[in-house]
C-alpha cells in the first residue's frame, strides 16, 4: 500500500503542535494574570483596612489630655440622676483562644425561608433579622447569656426615676460604614420615620408610640421623651437600631417602601456594593463583608452570605455538599446527625427565646358577619386544652426536646407563675366541662347544643409551622375524640394575617416570639388591642386582665411589677384565651469546619464564628 504522508502533512502537523503550544502558553499566562489578579485584590483590601485603621486611630486619638477627658466626661448627664455605664464585652466567646483558630474564608448559612426585602424597618420577619444583625447595631442590647442590657452604640444613659424620659451619650468612636460619625440626629431621623404614617412602618409604629420625641442634646446626645411612664420605655428606647440620616433620608417615602436591599449600618459587616439605584434582587443571595472601619475587633470571616432555601432536605443537602455552613434543621435531621458523628456534620438544640412557643388563638368573640364562634365559652377552650396531648404532639413535632406551657410568659422567667403547671391531658374532664356548657353527645357522637347547632369549627394553621400537617391531624384526631367535628386549613402568611387581622376565623395556630427577656402582652391580649391595628385576634377581653396589663406596664419596680405578671399568667391560664402549646426549641446543624458555634437563649452569635484551620 503506497505511503500517502507528505510534505504538506508534516507541514500540518507541526501547525498543529504550534497551535497546542501556543494554548498551553496563553493558559498559562492567563493562570498567572488570574493569579496576579487575587494578590492585587488581596493587597487592595489590605490596603482599605490599613487606612481604615488609620481613620480609626486617629478618630480616637484624644483631642484634650486624658485627665481632662475624665475630668468633664459626664458634661453630658444631668446633675443628680444616675449614669449607667454597662459597655457590652468586645466578644462573648472570644474565637481566637481556640487552638484551631483561623481569620478569613466565608460563612454561608441557608435560611429557610424567602423574603422581598431586607431593608431595615420595611422588612419584617425573623428571618430577616438574622440577615439584618451582622451590619446594623442598636443603641444597646441583651447580653447573649447574662440577658442584661448593655451598651452597644450607647456608652452610657440615664434614665429619669420617674419614667418620663432616657437621656443617651452615643460612643464617640460609632461611626457608620462610609466612616462618618453615628449622630443623636440620627437617632431623631429614625424615630420619626417610624412614628411618620407617610412610611411602611405600619408594624413598628405601635412599639414606639409611647416615644413622644427624641432631642438633640449635642451631636453625640439624644433624649428620648415618653408620652406615659411605661417600665419598657428605656429597654424599647435602647433596642432601637438607628439609620443614618445621610443616606436614608434622601428617600422620599415611595422610594423608601419600593427598596429592597438598603442595609447600611455601623456593625462589623457591611454591604460590598452598596448602592441606591441597584439594589438586591428576591431569590439572590446576601453576600456581607468585613467593614474595615469598625470600631471593634475585625470579626474571624471575611465574608458572611445568606442563601435562601426553604425545603429541609435542599438545606440539608446544601450542608452536605459545602455549599452552606450552617442550616436551620428538622428534628429529624438534628437526631441523625447525632447518632453519625463522622459525617462531618454537628447538630445543635436548645430553647431559644426567639424561638417561641405555639399557640391556638381561640376567637373568643364574633365573626365578621355577627355570628358569634363556639369558643365565647372559657368552659369550651379549656375542654380543647384537656383534650390534646401536648406531650406526645412534643414527641413528634420535636422529639421532646420542646416544652408543654401554660401561658405566654417564657416558663423560667420572673413573669411565670411557677406554682402553675400545664393543664395535663385528659379526655374524660374535656367531655366534663362540654357537658356542662350544654354541648351533649348524640346517637351519632357529635355533640350539639340545645338549639341542635353542631359543636363544629374550622383551625388554620401557618404553612410556616414545624410539620403542619402532623399538628393538623392531632387537632383533628384529639378533637373528634371528645365528639368535635374540626376541620383544619394550612396557610400561607398573608391570608393567614387577614384572617387575623378581620377576626374571620375559629382558631388559628401561630408561633410567636417575645419581644424580650422580659414580654409585654398587651399587644395579643389587651381588649384595647382588639381594635383594627392590634394583634388581639382572639378578641379576648377580661378586665382583670386588662387591669393587670395596664398596671404592670406603670410599674417601675421589677419585683412588684412580676407579680402583676404573675397573677395575669394565673388568669390566662383558667380562661385559656390560647392553647398554649409548645415552647419551640432551635435546631440548626453546621459543618464540622465552623468553629465557636455556642447557643446562647438569644441565639447564635454568628459574627464570631470562624472557619477552622485545615
Amino acid at each position: 500500500m503506497p505511503n500517502r504522508f507528505g510534505p504538506r502533512h508534516l507541514v500540518l502537523i507541526m501547525l498543529l503542535a504550534a497551535l497546542g503550544a501556543s494554548v498551553w502558553f496563553n493558559m498559562l499566562q492567563l493562570d498567572r494574570v488570574w493569579k496576579r489578579l487575587d494578590a492585587v485584590q488581596v493587597s487592595q483590601r489590605s490596603i482599605e483596612e490599613s487606612i481604615a485603621r488609620l481613620e480609626k486611630s486617629v478618630a480616637d486619638r484624644p483631642a484634650t489630655p486624658p485627665t481632662a477627658r475624665a475630668a468633664t466626661g459626664d458634661d453630658w448627664a444631668i446633675p443628680g440622676v444616675a449614669v449607667v455605664r454597662r459597655p457590652r464585652p468586645e466578644w462573648v466567646h472570644d474565637p481566637r483562644r481556640e487552638p484551631d483558630f483561623s481569620a478569613g474564608g466565608t460563612i454561608t448559612e441557608a435560611l429557610d425561608a424567602e423574603f422581598d426585602s431586607m431593608t431595615p424597618y420595611v422588612a419584617i420577619g425573623a428571618v430577616v433579622r438574622r440577615v439584618q444583625e451582622v451590619a446594623l447595631e442598636r443603641l444597646g442590647d441583651y447580653h447573649p447569656e447574662t440577658l442584661e442590657m448593655q451598651g452597644v452604640l450607647a456608652e452610657a444613659w440615664q434614665a429619669d426615676p420617674n419614667g418620663r424620659w432616657l437621656r443617651v451619650k452615643i460612643r464617640d468612636d460609632a461611626n457608620w460604614s462610609d466612616g462618618k460619625p453615628v449622630l443623636a440626629s440620627d437617632v431623631r431621623f429614625t424615630i420619626g420615620l417610624i412614628k411618620n404614617t407617610v412610611y411602611p412602618t405600619e408594624r413598628f409604629r405601635p412599639l414606639y408610640a409611647g416615644v413622644s420625641g427624641v432631642e438633640v442634646i449635642s451631636d453625640k446626645v439624644a433624649e428620648f421623651r415618653f408620652s406615659e411612664a411605661f417600665y419598657s420605655n428605656v429597654d424599647i428606647a435602647l433596642r432601637l437600631a438607628p439609620l443614618a440620616e445621610h443616606v436614608y433620608g434622601v428617600l422620599t417615602p415611595e422610594r423608601f417602601k419600593a427598596s429592597t436591599g438598603l442595609v447600611f449600618g455601623s456593625g462589623p459587616y457591611m454591604l460590598p456594593d452598596f448602592n441606591i439605584e441597584n439594589q438586591w434582587a428576591k431569590g439572590r443571595p446576601v453576600e456581607f463583608v468585613r467593614n474595615p472601619r469598625y470600631r471593634g475587633d475585625p470579626r474571624p470571616a471575611d465574608a458572611v452570605r445568606f442563601t435562601m432555601l426553604k425545603d429541609a432536605g435542599a438545606r440539608l443537602a446544601a450542608l452536605e455538599k459545602g455549599e452552606a455552613d450552617l442550616i436551620r434543621a428538622t428534628p429529624e435531621q438534628v437526631a441523625n446527625a447525632r447518632a453519625d458523628a463522622g459525617s462531618g456534620v454537628r447538630a445543635l438544640a436548645w430553647p431559644s427565646i426567639p424561638a417561641g412557643a405555639m399557640s391556638i388563638i381561640w376567637n373568643c368573640g364574633k365573626r365578621p358577619d355577627g355570628t358569634p364562634t363556639v369558643f365565647g365559652d372559657a368552659r369550651v377552650r379549656l375542654a380543647m386544652t384537656r383534650a390534646l396531648d401536648r406531650e406526645r404532639l412534643n414527641q413528634d413535632l420535636f422529639g421532646g426536646e420542646g416544652r408543654v406551657v401554660s401561658g405566654p410568659f417564657r416558663w423560667d422567667s420572673a413573669q411565670a407563675d411557677p406554682s402553675i403547671t400545664p393543664w395535663a391531658f385528659n379526655p374524660a374532664e374535656a367531655e366534663r366541662l362540654l357537658d356542662e356548657a350544654g354541648w351533649k353527645r348524640v346517637d351519632d357522637g357529635v355533640r350539639r347544643d340545645a338549639d341542635g347547632r353542631e359543636l363544629a369549627f374550622t383551625i388554620l394553621l401557618s404553612r410556616t409551622l414545624p410539620a403542619p400537617e402532623v399538628i393538623a391531624a392531632a387537632l383533628r384526631d384529639r378533637f373528634a375524640a371528645v365528639g368535635a367535628r374540626c376541620e383544619t386549613l394550612i396557610s400561607e402568611g398573608a391570608p393567614l394575617q387577614q384572617a387575623g387581622q378581620t377576626h374571620d376565623f375559629d382558631g388559628l395556630v401561630l408561633a410567636w416570639s417575645p419581644d424580650g427577656p422580659e414580654s409585654t402582652p398587651q399587644q395579643r391580649f389587651h381588649s384595647a388591642s382588639i381594635a383594627k391595628g392590634g394583634e388581639n385576634w382572639g378578641q379576648w377581653s377580661n378586665a382583670k386582665a386588662d387591669a393587670l396589663m395596664d398596671n404592670a406596664r406603670r410599674e417601675l419596680d421589677p419585683e412588684r411589677r412580676a407579680a402583676l405578671w404573675r397573677s395575669l399568667h394565673a388568669i390566662m391560664h383558667a380562661e385559656q384565651p390560647h392553647t398554649f402549646l409548645l415552647a419551640r426549641p432551635w435546631f440548626t446543624l453546621h459543618s464540622a469546619r465552623l468553629g465557636n458555634v455556642r447557643p446562647t437563649p438569644m441565639g447564635l452569635e454568628k459574627p464570631e464564628m470562624y472557619v477552622r484551620k485545615p
